[in-house]
């Protein structure tokens, strides 16, 4: 048998017994393990200086191609005039940012999405409040889909009655999500050369879930979904890109992005999309009928919660003031729009007086007032000799119904019908209003007042 191991080590006779076979076979094995154990220690040492060498090369490349740029001194940098604040939607979402949206399951993230590509196409006000930066001709916005079915995609647009279709550019690729790997340099080249043919200006990605489990990545893993969300600004820097909307879950009865805090960090802004849970049952599901609520916060952002109302004809979402607790800035614009409405093309200096009268400071009706007027719900107008007006729009109109102790239904504010017999509360110095439905019930003061009352 010495003919099967090496001849170097295999000594003569020591097979002629078992006895001296295993001990044999033991001391080729020790010392054929040792060499072979060298061999493969030096071939993995020469595999890894040659894959440090190469990233060497590779890294100075890049450096190359990118030169570190020059600092500006601070006397320089503090006589620089200050850019004009931009946004893509006012007060809501800055131009050049990233937007990360939180919604629970069955909370409406789709009919947003839809509602956000909409008002970008047809510049269209977000949510009945929120001006928008439409895009410009030849500019598009992308939806890419990883979650519903193509026809159902194609069926839920259609029903957002979009004017300007062709700035529009959609990738439903449910089950594909593996192609969207953008840790790996080939597929990132592949998307940015896509974005860019389509003109893309602003992106969004509904949504991230999908994408982490076709590529094997745990969503708690700060590291590796890092490395995803860095990957996308990668390719929309590169692209041209310059808004990102990434949808993302809540967590099971939670109100904020589940998962890596990487999440949180990310975006310049959250929005977040609210189901709110049965306090008698805390652990059961939000019940599918029950209301929805919309809040953001971030870079120069500060949405207060709000109300959604939808409009099941078209899909259209209403961001109503007032959420689930009512504050003071919602209770002063309750309280302005009531009586523009009843007093029709009124100054600033007219409307700063009377919300004097209903102890509302300078500060805070002017704030109330902003409010109001950004976000459409009050016009300015012209009226001659230098003199600006202020009248209620049919929007305005409809967060007054929106804002009563007992709220109008969304068919409700819908037709407008409840929103024609709501009466100004008569307590002296007050101003807010009493909605039919209060009326029916016997009230004849405002919800406020009776809160006083009880106190």
């Amino acid at each position: 048998m010495s003919e099967l191991y090496d001849e170097e080590l295999w000594q003569p006779g020591w097979d002629e017994t078992p006895e001296s076979f295993r001990a044999q076979l033991e001391l080729v094995t020790e010392q054929r393990h040792k060499r072979e154990f060298v061999i493969a220690v030096a071939d993995a040492v020469v595999r890894t200086r040659v894959r440090d060498e190469a990233k060497r090369i590779t890294d100075a490349e890049k450096v190359d191609e990118a030169p570190i740029p020059e600092p500006t001194g601070l006397s320089a940098l503090l006589v620089e005039d200050d850019d004009v604040e931009a946004w893509r939607m006012d007060g809501l979402w800055p131009a050049n940012g990233n937007v990360l949206l939180a919604a629970g399951a069955k909370s409406g993230k789709t009919t947003t999405v839809g509602n956000v590509v909409r008002c970008l196409a047809d510049g269209d006000r977000f949510l009945n409040a929120y001006a928008v930066e439409k895009l410009l001709p030849g500019e598009t916005v992308a939806i890419l889909d990883y979650e519903m079915p193509r026809r159902k995609v194609r069926q839920w647009l259609l029903e957002q009655n979009i004017e300007n279709p062709d700035r529009v550019v959609v990738w439903t690729e449910r089950g594909r999500a593996t192609q969207f790997d953008v840790r790996n340099d080939a597929v990132r080249v592949k998307w940015v050369a896509r974005l860019h043919e389509a003109n893309v200006k602003v992106w969004v990605i509904d949504c991230l879930s999908p994408i982490l489990s076709a590529c094997g990545i745990e969503e708690n893993d700060n590291t590796a979904v890092g490395a995803i969300l860095d990957g996308i600004n990668t390719v929309a820097v590169a692209a041209g890109v310059q808004e990102v909307l990434l949808v993302h879950h809540m967590g099971h009865g939670a109100e904020r992005s589940r998962g890596a805090s990487r999440l949180v960090g990310w975006p310049d802004v959250n929005w977040r999309l609210i189901r709110p849970k049965d306090e008698k049952n805390p652990n059961a599901e939000p019940d599918p009928e029950g209301p929805r609520y919309f809040a953001a916060n971030g870079r120069d952002v500060d949405v207060r919660e709000g109300r959604l109302v939808f409009n099941d004809a078209n899909r259209h979402l209403l961001y109503m003031e007032g959420g689930r607790k009512r504050d003071e800035l919602t209770t002063n614009i309750g309280k302005l729009l009531v009586w523009v409405r009843e007093n029709p093309d009124v100054s600033g200096r007219q409307i700063e007086a009377r919300m004097k009268e209903l102890a509302v400071g300078r500060e805070a009706a002017r704030r109330a007032l902003k409010a109001a007027v950004s976000k459409g719900y009050l016009v300015e107008r012209d009226l001659g000799g230098r003199k600006m007006g202020h009248t209620i729009t049919t929007s305005g109109r409809m967060q007054i119904m929106g804002m009563a102790d007992t709220p109008a239904t969304d068919d409700e504010i819908l037709s407008g019908i409840a929103g024609a017999e709501d009466i100004p509360c008569p307590t002296e110095g007050c101003g807010y209003h009493i909605q039919p439905a209060e009326q029916a019930d016997g009230r004849r003061v405002c919800s406020l007042c009776r809160q006083e009352q009880a106190a």
